[in-house]
């Protein structure tokens, strides 16, 4: 996927169109031999693409060990690295380590410079995960490569308003968040207004003026209950005829 640079639209004079990989480097790891037992089980944190979800990663499935880094690809990736998953379902999910871990060939580390804030290119990524799907290729298990995430293409600005935009992103998100668990309670507190309201109603609060208001026209329910139960009665003696059927054709 090489993206044209021709058609995007106008930026604010201070910032520029250009592609991550002009930015940043990247890396992917390795798998260790999976038929050897002694480079598993280790204490070296090894981290696999299935594991990124928008998180910050602090603990891993897997363990390696040093033999097991030694003879593969797998390379330790420093703490604070932003990571973007390459293959299968998982293609565009973003993590960003929260600890020193080594990292599968299902994952590319992105090194972001001093220039770029991790967090500006984070929520920027983050947007941007359909059109790496789209541009997955392959069979069983279709994958993007080092190269398309390189050429993504970015809107950059200058590294104190890349900071400003992070602060103000982070801030509407909490507020959307905070909106979120509100409507949450307000539901639960509407369920139970809900049941109050029917409990007051069958108990007679909800009528309780009407009743005081009208309290001389109201025939009290034991009365009509009574009057009811004589009439069934009544009604329960009489014989009732039988209808006549029209005779058949």
């Amino acid at each position: 996927m090489m993206e044209d640079k021709s058609n995007l639209p106008e930026l604010p004079k201070s910032w520029v169109w250009t592609r991550l990989g002009e930015l940043c480097k990247t890396t992917s790891g390795g798998t260790p031999n999976r038929k050897r037992q002694d480079y598993f089980g280790g204490n070296i944190p090894w981290l696999k693409s299935g594991e990124l979800n928008y998180n910050i990663i602090r603990s891993v499935e897997e363990f390696i060990t040093e033999q097991g880094l030694k003879n593969s690809s797998a390379k330790i990736i420093p703490k604070g690295t932003l990571l973007i998953a390459l293959y299968g379902a998982t293609v565009g999910k973003l993590g960003i380590l929260g600890i020193d871990a080594a990292i599968n060939q299902a994952i590319c580390a992105i090194f972001t410079p001093t220039y770029l804030d991790k967090k500006y290119l984070y929520w920027y990524l983050s947007t941007y995960r359909n059109k790496l799907l789209n541009a997955r290729k392959g069979g069983a298990q279709p994958n993007i490569s080092q190269q398309i995430v390189k050429n993504i293409i970015l809107p950059f600005p200058p590294i104190c308003e890349q900071h400003r935009i992070v602060t103000k992103i982070e801030e509407l998100f909490t507020k959307l968040d905070t909106g979120v668990a509100t409507l949450k309670k307000v539901k639960v507190q509407l369920k139970r207004y809900r049941q109050a309201v029917l409990k007051y109603a069958f108990e007679g609060k909800l009528s309780e003026k009407w009743r005081r208001a009208n309290k001389d026209n109201i025939e009290p329910a034991d009365v009509l209950l009574e009057r009811i139960k004589a009439e069934r009665k009544k009604n329960a003696k009489r014989k009732y005829r039988q209808l006549e059927l029209p005779p058949q054709k």
